[in-house]
């Protein structure tokens, strides 16, 4: 498939997750053509992916797991780290009402350490 295909089909993916929040995204489609065509329409993809996820959590660390790459991607943009945040809000309060369970995550180094 060409990139302009996967981008057009990642594309309709995206606007017919965003018109119809509540249907079920596919994820196995979407994950691959987001990896295969990055930028901006891979970053809507993933947060819509998440937010599908917060509909129907699993009940393992697969949300947190998406939230913290999420939150990695976007740490050093503060428009996309404004479309993260909600989520990750949400996502504790279902931790604390006892929906998700509550996970560690390991992260990437913030800054470069001196050695």
């Amino acid at each position: 498939m060409s990139r302009e295909d996967a981008t057009e089909r990642l594309r309709r993916l995206v606007e017919a997750q965003e018109q119809d929040p509540s249907a079920p995204p596919d994820p196995d489609e979407g994950r691959l053509l987001a990896a295969a065509v990055g930028g901006d329409l891979a970053f809507r993809w993933r947060v819509l992916e998440l937010r599908g996820l917060l509909l129907a959590p699993p009940q393992d660390d697969t949300v947190a797991e998406r939230y913290g790459e999420l939150l990695e991607e976007a740490r050093n943009d503060p428009d996309r780290l404004a479309q993260v945040r909600p989520i990750g809000e949400r996502l504790r309060a279902m931790q604390d009402a006892g929906e998700l369970p509550r996970v560690m995550l390991a992260r990437a180094p913030r800054r470069h350490r001196p050695q």
